[in-house]
Formats: C-alpha cells, structure tokens, sequence
C-alpha cells in the first residue's frame, strides 16, 4: 500500500497498487536429540529433541516425537509423532535418530542348603528377582 508516501506540492504521485508483498513459511529443522533409552519393561520417557532456527518469540510446538511400535530389546526409530508448529512454519524432521530398549537386569542368587557328609544333595533352588512384563 502507499501508506504515508507522499511528495512535495510540485509532484503528482500516481502509486502502481498491484505489486505484493509476500510472507513465506520460516522453516525449522527437528532433530531427536540421540542416546534416548529405556530398559525393557520401563515405561517410555519423553522423547526430546532440538530445533534450529530459533522460533518466533510467542510461538512454540505442539504435540510430541513418538517412535516406531514394539517392546523387545532393540533399536526403534524416533518419529515425529503429533509435533507440529503453526502454519508460519515449516517443519523438517531428521528421521534418522534410534531410540533404544537395553536389557532388564535379572538377579538369580542361589538358596543356602546344607547337608552332612555322605547324604545325598538336598534339592537346589534360587531366587529370581527382576522379572518385567509378566515374564518368567
């Protein structure tokens, strides 16, 4: 628009109105941020990440990462989930980042048992500690 453009009494100012201005979505990169675990039976953390370029001051994230489905002890990719910004952004997820499920610790200590000289071995038991999942 012409806004308050003006010009001195000698000049008629004619203002060509048909140019735009144009506003394009500012692009911001988000990255998992790496070594993001859990041990197998334990409930997910959040996931966490970083972002690049700074967003504008008053605007901010929606949503959260997710990661691929499954519980066994491996390695899972990290997803964008339901993160996402307004439409003044455009969002570029590095798909790249593993989140990892490490083994349980399972603790099997052996039962005291005694027995005289010449008998036969009494029977020989432990106790498990650590079991997850309902497993056995």
């Amino acid at each position: 628009t012409q806004g308050d453009l003006g010009l001195s009494a000698n000049y008629s100012l004619v203002f060509t109105s048909s140019i735009k201005f144009e506003i394009n979505k500012k692009t911001i990169i988000v990255t998992p941020d790496s070594n993001q675990t859990k041990v197998y039976g334990a409930i997910d953390p959040a996931y966490t990440y970083g972002y690049s370029p700074s967003l504008i001051s008053g605007d901010s994230f929606s949503g959260a990462l997710s990661r691929d489905t499954g519980e066994n002890v491996g390695l899972y990719n990290l997803t964008q989930g339901d993160l996402g910004l307004s439409a003044n952004y455009s969002l570029v997820f590095t798909s790249s980042v593993k989140f990892e499920i490490s083994k349980a610790v399972l603790t099997v200590t052996a039962d005291d048992k005694t027995r005289q000289y010449s008998d036969a071995n009494p029977l020989l038991t432990v106790t498990i500690a650590g079991f997850v999942n309902n497993d056995n």
